[in-house]
């Protein structure tokens, strides 16, 4: 053995200690860093490391606890409910300092009251971001003391119950609220948005329990919703430039679909003057068509550059609403239509010649001091289009056999953006 450390260089040592004081010494900062681009469950194994990496993990400000940081390997829902609680209750008892952030999400979980101590836990901090996310079982009414961090910048919630307090005031530091498949009345869902003044992001998608969906924020910038309504209202949305509006059908109710007051046209873009892009996805632009829809809108929309409808040519009324919007915008830049032809596709697959007498689109594109024309031809009415300045356009099908669509599409044109036709699977 001695023979052996003879022949071991003695530079050889010192180096090797030297890379494990590289480690031990890295500045807060460096460790800070390193430890905040792992997961939580890594974070925690750098404990090995050294003595001196030992427990760093403890001031993590955020706390991310999700199917990558929660491995449990069993079928047993049990199993699996008591093992994500011990693991959250043990990081919580060792953690010491801020959490900025709050994030519970796994595929496993369920509504358990153990969420109701960490929520309360939370409360008495400083938390910036709380994200919870109950992938399964019933809605989880989220406790009371939610609504006491208000220091909350951001808050999502996934497969939850609201019932804010009468004596909610709002959140006034939060900028971000992403709310999906949520259940609260429509008192509170007014309230919750409206004192709320800071905020800026609203994510809504499949919610119950309300349908007058009325939004009243002053720096709200981006707008994302999808599920079944009745009504939407704007009211001091002045800055809001980013929307996406998809309207989901249910059984009956497109024969009551607009229950607002005439005009919904008119009335949905009053209060939208720096809308940037646009989305109508869904059956919205049906809304949209409900009552009165005027050739052009009172107030163009001329910061509009990007438009997305989703358009059912067989309808009339969605013709015209489409064409009000493309009128209104003068300086659109992109224009995307995704296509249906549910009730007419046999009629054009076994019909193409008399088809294309009934449905013809031609775009017509030329440089911006010229005009652009488009003309749709349907069974009962033409309908004309001009100022529509050097517009990308995408017509996107809905099915397989949109080609009947593509050959009744002409583009003329010297040196100008391209007329995109592309077909998709339906949905």
């Amino acid at each position: 053995m001695s023979v052996m450390k003879q022949h071991i260089p003695s530079n050889f040592l010192c180096n090797a200690e030297l890379e494990v004081d590289n480690i031990s010494n890295l500045p807060a900062q460096i460790v800070d860093k390193i430890l905040s681009h792992l997961s939580l469950r890594d974070a925690v194994r750098t404990s090995v490391l050294s003595t001196k990496w030992r427990n760093k993990w403890v001031t993590l400000p955020n706390l991310v606890f999700d199917n990558q940081s929660l491995l449990i390997s069993s079928q047993d829902q049990t199993f699996i409910k008591n093992k994500i609680v011990n693991i959250v209750d043990h990081v919580l008892l060792l953690h010491s300092g801020p959490i900025h952030k709050f994030k519970l999400s796994h595929r496993d979980l369920q509504g358990v009251c153990d969420i109701d101590r960490w929520i309360l836990f939370l409360s008495r901090g400083a938390v910036k971001e709380f994200i919870l996310e109950i992938w399964k079982g019933h809605r989880y009414k989220l406790h009371s003391s939610i609504y006491l961090c208000q220091k909350l910048n951001h808050l999502e919630l996934f497969n939850c119950l609201l019932k804010p307090p009468l004596t909610f005031s709002g959140f006034k530091s939060l900028k971000s609220l992403d709310l999906q498949h949520i259940t609260m009345e429509q008192d509170a869902f007014e309230q919750l948005v409206s004192r709320c003044h800071l905020l800026e992001r609203l994510t809504l998608m499949n919610f119950e329990g309300f349908s007058d969906l009325k939004i009243h924020a002053p720096n709200l910038l981006f707008f994302d919703v999808g599920g079944v309504f009745e009504d939407i209202n704007f009211m001091n949305t002045f800055n809001l430039a980013i929307v996406s509006i998809g309207l989901y059908v249910n059984p009956g109710f497109d024969k009551n679909l607009a229950l607002g007051s005439a005009g919904n046209l008119v009335k949905f873009f009053a209060h939208l003057p720096r809308l940037q892009r646009l989305e109508v996805q869904s059956f919205f632009l049906k809304y949209l068509a409900d009552n009165k829809v005027p050739g052009r809108l009172p107030t163009p929309c001329d910061e509009l550059s990007f438009l997305s409808i989703r358009i059912n040519f067989n309808h009339l009324d969605e013709c015209l609403a489409a064409l009000c919007l493309l009128r209104s915008s003068p300086n659109l830049q992109e224009l995307e239509m995704l296509v249906s032809f549910k009730y007419h596709l046999n009629f054009i697959r076994t019909n193409h010649k008399l088809a294309s007498t009934y449905f013809t689109a031609w775009i017509i594109f030329m440089y911006p001091t010229y005009f652009a024309a488009c003309k749709l031809f349907t069974a009962s009415a033409e309908l004309s289009l001009s100022s529509v300045h050097s517009c990308h356009c995408h017509f996107v099908g809905t099915h397989r056999r949109t080609k009947y669509f593509e050959n009744s599409c002409q583009c003329y044109g010297r040196g100008l953006p391209e007329l995109y036709v592309q077909s998709i699977e339906a949905c």
